[in-house]
């Protein structure tokens, strides 16, 4: 449907009522008062029960607690722990007090919990004991006294700390204190911050019911759900909410372990989980999830991150499990849209929440687009935040005029309502002007047999300057592939500019504990070496000409040469479309290399240095480069190396550096400059694109570890100086050594 102004497309669930009172904690209240003894939470490794009723009464005695020692509503107080029984009674107290919880990673070190104490202006940390003295070393950095760091665990926790279970010990009277304003901030997560700085999300106690109110389990039979995501995370806020609301049991692990979560499905027979991409991948593929009885299981619902269509279907077809996608932010709980089990549509995120209204704007022209185009998606919900805490800037640019959130992903909605995320709008890599997303690549090589996991990046054409489709990829244990059977095996799956443009192998692919892709992580990895490339093509040869022509004309001068023009041709005629040089045209004589140069040199001033080490002061003269570089060629020559063999020169600045290149300058070999960064294996690689068969330099170890990953024998493996890791590398020859003979 759609208004005359804009084209909303709304939820086709029935509307569900949220009341202007509504909170999460009357919710609690009612369920004690009717389901009291039932479990509202389970330990999944003790046992350990909370009923509803005893959820209360805990809930109210922290409450009370946290007043006595002057905790007041609007303060704000870290929740830093992995899932426990406790964090949800800590939860719900803070809640009922009128106090802002903000949700902390257990993986924080000090320094990281107290960027958060800082940016979210905290007053406490409510930590597990376990995390007892990085929250003492946070409190420090961040200004928060001794008397205001709590823990969650009666045992083992430093002296002077106050616990959660000592104030419930405490029995002391509720206070009296005002209701829950259903508009008053209750939570302040902070937002992924994969593509920036992570900001804190306001979240008010009615956006937290309506997070609940969603239909939740209604096709669970066993109504228990798993609690193994970690709690600070949107996802399973929201799903703690769901189960709170609907009187389910939650059955909690503070984190996984492919032994605990597989024996805790079947130990308590779950036909639903919740679980992040990575875990449906581990059912999919690990062949530990055959050694239990998971056939009670129906359905898996997968949130967090996208999860490509092709692990849907090998879930499907090696357990008989249904996959059931959803979508959501943190800016609105979670609740942007979900799969249910009678209506499924691979690769879809599913239909949109109840109450929730989509809008999809081009990216060119801002204009709302039809079912089926591809744009940005833009949610109004009643779970959605109140804004982004002190940053009105951001708060202004995330909604447009009529409250709608931009959520900077692409995607689109059919014409049954179902909904497609295709990228993060800022991921996006343009090839050859068409937009590629990085997670459509993703499904296509993960598909792959031999493939464990992968994130597309963005490339660069060194020659061009242009962005092509990188694929970061972790092979299977044991596996081999090469980047070229890959890139193959791609190709022949998706449109032209689609296609993986070059492959790197690597252990592992940075994720959040959502398990979404830390995409910023490797195209920082990725732009890194690109700068490294470029500086070395660049500034190397700029150094060379210069010496060996010593020209003094101003064009010759480092700081204004950009590396390769120098010996361009600039006879093209002047056109509006071609910008020449200003300077004069430099001479660049038919048949002359700068071999020949530097043996114009060394017999008319020889005695003169041609390089110089900046920290021996060691000197080599024009004379003693062309002497060396000549008895390297020699040397080489007698090895079987010459002319059109790649030879790989991977070194850090040195004076042998010059007289190796020109040495295979000498005898027609190719010199491939490598940056000295690199390890084995993205050295392998770049033997492997530039077809080397021959690699010298230093860092013998991983000249070996790259020479043996690509089938090179060490006898064709060179090292410099003559001390280097000597005892790991006695099979191969020092080019001081060749030089010498």
């Amino acid at each position: 449907m759609s208004s005359t102004a804009f084209m909303i497309f709304r939820s086709k669930c029935p509307t569900l009522l949220i009341p202007d009172d509504a909170s999460i904690w009357s919710v609690v209240e009612q369920h004690a008062r009717t389901i009291g003894g039932k479990p509202a939470f389970i330990c999944g490794l003790t046992d350990k029960t909370l009923t509803f009723a005893e959820l209360l009464r805990q809930a109210k005695q922290v409450c009370a607690g946290l007043a006595a020692n002057g905790f007041k509503k609007g303060d704000i107080v870290i929740l830093h722990s992995f899932n426990c029984l406790e964090y949800i009674v800590a939860f719900l107290a803070l809640n009922r007090l009128g106090a802002i919880c903000s949700p902390s990673s257990p993986l924080f070190n000090g320094k990281e919990l107290a960027n958060q104490i800082k940016t979210a202006e905290a007053v406490a940390i409510i930590s597990h004991k376990k995390f007892a003295k990085v929250a003492l070393e946070a409190a420090g950095l961040g200004g928060i006294p001794l008397s205001r760091v709590y823990t969650l665990g009666q045992a083992d926790r430093p002296s002077g700390l106050q616990s959660i279970e000592n104030l419930i010990a405490m029995n002391l009277p509720f206070p009296n204190i005002p209701p829950i304003d259903s508009h008053q901030v209750v939570t302040l997560p902070f937002s992924s911050g994969t593509t920036g700085r992570p900001k804190g999300v306001e979240l008010t106690a009615r956006a937290m019911f309506a997070s609940g109110r969603i239909p939740g389990y209604r096709e669970s039979k066993t109504g228990a759900v798993l609690g193994i995501l970690p709690f600070f995370h949107i996802m399973m806020t929201m799903n703690f909410h769901v189960t709170l609301y609907h009187g389910k049991p939650m059955i909690v692990l503070p984190g996984f372990t492919p032994e605990t979560f597989l024996r805790t499905v079947e130990k308590y027979k779950l036909d639903m989980i919740n679980l992040a991409p990575p875990l449906v991948t581990f059912l999919a593929k690990n062949p530990i999830v055959d050694k239990y009885d998971l056939s009670h299981v129906k359905h898996v619902k997968s949130g967090g991150a996208p999860l490509g269509k092709e692990v849907e279907r090998a879930v499907m077809e090696r357990l008989g499990i249904r996959v059931l996608q959803g979508y959501g932010m943190t800016e609105f709980v979670g609740c942007g849209c979900r799969t249910y089990p009678n209506i499924v549509r691979d690769g879809s995120s599913g239909t949109l929440h109840p109450n929730t209204e989509l809008r999809v704007k081009d990216l060119e022209t801002g204009e709302d687009l039809p079912a089926n185009k591809t744009g940005e998606l833009l949610f109004r919900t009643p779970a959605m935040m109140k804004g982004y805490f002190k940053n009105p800037g951001a708060t202004r640019a995330a909604f447009t005029e009529n409250g709608f959130l931009r959520t900077g992903d692409l995607g689109y909605i059919d014409d049954d309502g179902f909904i497609f995320i295709v990228d993060r709008l800022k991921e996006l890599i343009k090839y050859k002007g068409h937009q590629v997303a990085p997670a459509e690549v993703e499904d296509v090589v993960n598909s792959h047999p031999l493939v464990a996991d992968s994130c597309c990046v963005r490339g660069h054409n060194l020659m061009t300057g242009e962005e092509i489709p990188k694929a970061f990829v972790v092979l299977k244990g044991g596996e081999t592939l090469t980047s070229e059977a890959l890139i193959a095996y791609v190709a022949a799956k998706v449109a032209g500019h689609k296609r993986v443009r070059e492959v790197e192998f690597t252990d592992v692919i940075p994720k959040s504990l959502s398990g979404k892709i830390l995409r910023r992580k490797l195209q920082l990895v990725q732009d890194e070496k690109m700068k490294m490339q470029r500086a070395m093509q660049s500034h190397f040869g700029c150094a060379l000409v210069q010496g060996i022509f010593e020209m003094n004309d101003p064009f010759l001068r480092v700081s204004d040469m950009h590396g390769g023009y120098l010996l361009a041709s600039l006879e093209a005629p002047a056109s509006p479309r071609i910008f020449t040089s200003s300077y004069p045209d430099v001479p660049v004589p038919k048949g002359k290399m700068v071999w020949n140069m530097l043996e114009l040199h060394a017999r008319e001033r020889g005695d003169k240095p041609a390089f110089v080490c900046g920290i021996t002061d060691k000197v080599l003269t024009f004379a003693e480069t062309l002497k060396k570089a000549e008895a390297l060629s020699a040397g080489l020559a007698a090895r079987g190396i010459g002319r059109g063999d790649t030879v790989i020169l991977h070194s850090f600045n040195c004076i042998e550096y010059p007289v190796v290149f020109f040495a295979l300058n000498r005898i027609g070999a190719v010199c491939s400059p490598s940056p000295m960064l690199f390890n084995g294996q993205e050295l392998a690689r770049q033997m492997e694109i530039a077809k080397a068969t021959v690699v010298v330099g230093h860092r013998a170890k991983v000249l070996l570890e790259a020479a043996q990953l690509r089938g090179i024998k060490p006898q064709r493996v060179f090292v410099f100086g003559e001390n280097e890791d000597s005892t790991s590398v006695e099979s191969l020859e020092y080019v001081t050594q060749i030089v010498q003979r």
